[in-house]
């Protein structure tokens, strides 16, 4: 029984205490660095080397002065959703880009839905300018 606790204590301190704090989130910004997994703007972001457009959901571009900073808005609020829980992607073909378009999921909640009901994107059927108005 000592012998079996011992070994366990070890191992313990091998692995290091449970819910350590990881270096950087699972989905951090894209850069210059090239990761597999990292968001991009407010809809665009690379999963697992895959690279994917939220479906029906536009949110505003970084180019247009009077709505950069919904932009900026809207792509630290993915980043911060993508990196909330267990993530659920349904793939629906690909866009003219060649994004993959998909629906997400983070524990349970639609993630296109959640930019949209916090005003930092818009479904993709309404107008492009709206973000400016």
């Amino acid at each position: 029984m000592r012998k079996t606790f011992l070994i366990c204590v070890s191992l313990l301190a091998l692995v290091g205490p449970a819910g350590a704090a990881i270096a950087r989130p699972l989905y951090p910004l894209c850069g210059d660095e090239k990761l597999r997994s990292c968001v991009v703007d407010g809809n665009t972001f690379w999963y697992g080397g895959e690279f994917m457009r939220l479906q029906a959901v536009n949110p505003p571009a970084t180019q247009v002065a009077c709505a950069a900073s919904t932009a900026d808005a809207a792509r630290d609020r993915l980043m911060k959703l993508l990196n909330t829980g267990e993530i659920f992607v349904f793939r629906y073909g690909t866009d003219t880009e060649g994004h993959t378009l998909t629906q997400v999921l983070v524990e349970g909640r639609e993630v296109g839905q959640t930019l949209i009901a916090e005003g930092l994107a818009q479904p993709s059927t309404a107008s492009t300018g709206a973000f400016c108005s």
